[in-house]
């Protein structure tokens, strides 16, 4: 006999695993290719991890009743466990170091297409040795941190579909 709790964590489980589907099929959409899902290292769990040409995503996605809630579900902690997870798969994935890297997320809200927002890491050039690639994943948690402070407040774009710049 289950728990009411166990078959909740169970619901929610569904529910996040069928979000992180739809977010998916969003991004092939758009043309990314997944490299990853629910990589789980460091202490933390990044939903998705996709490609498209010389960029590398990864992902956040959150489902919740509406998108306001989804964005607000992004806190400190789960940040800096994306953070670590992140440093962790670029530290094993060397050829990561090369390509530009984005901390993106999708929020999916009621029955609505899923958000994709996405937030450039700032580029450190090209990674040619192992102290290199070793300055670009240390700083990683901090760079991310802003990506996912900045980037996640606004889509990027103005009500009329012009670029919007990127907060200060």
């Amino acid at each position: 006999m289950r728990t009411p709790d166990a078959a909740r964590r169970k619901a929610t489980e569904r529910r996040g695993r069928r979000a992180e589907w739809l977010a998916l099929g969003a991004l092939m959409l758009k043309g990314y290719r997944p490299l990853a899902m629910r990589v789980s290292a460091s202490g933390g769990e990044i939903d998705l991890i996709v490609r498209r040409g010389g960029t590398i995503a990864f992902v956040e996605v959150k489902a919740r009743a509406t998108l306001i809630e989804a964005q607000g579900a992004i806190g400190r902690v789960k940040r800096q466990r994306f953070s670590r997870a992140v440093r962790s798969w670029i530290a094993r994935h060397p050829f990561a170091g090369s390509l530009t890297l984005r901390a993106d997320a999708v929020f999916i809200g009621g029955r609505g297409w899923p958000v994709h927002l996405r937030r450039r890491v700032p580029d450190r050039g090209p990674v040619a040795d192992g102290q290199a690639r070793a300055a670009l994943i240390a700083p990683m948690s901090v760079r991310l941190r802003s990506a996912w402070l900045n980037g996640f407040c606004t889509t990027g774009r103005s009500r009329n579909g012009s670029r919007m710049p990127a907060p200060p």
